[in-house]
């Protein structure tokens, strides 16, 4: 508990913290870091950093809509249609 109260307080998570921070394995990572499919830095050429809000963003990217989320799109989309 203690370790994730630290995770939120940083700016940036290293490899270890940011597999912990989304719930996948290290190696997970890395095939999603070899794979473009998520935002890192490595400064200088050296270790990878995570920023949490890309770690944040990364997971929102995920959202699933409920039936009420596309029922009020469509509602949007048939008033903008009659403008």
């Amino acid at each position: 508990m203690l370790e994730n109260l630290s995770i939120q307080q940083k700016e940036y998570l290293n490899v270890e913290e940011a597999a912990n921070y989304l719930g996948i394995s290290k190696s997970t990572l890395y095939k999603m870091m070899s794979a473009n499919k998520i935002v890192y830095y490595k400064p200088n050429n050296k270790i990878s950093l995570f920023k949490v809000e890309d770690l944040r963003n990364y997971i929102e990217k995920g959202k699933i809509n409920t039936t009420e989320d596309y029922s009020s799109i469509a509602k949007k989309m048939i008033e903008n249609f009659k403008i």
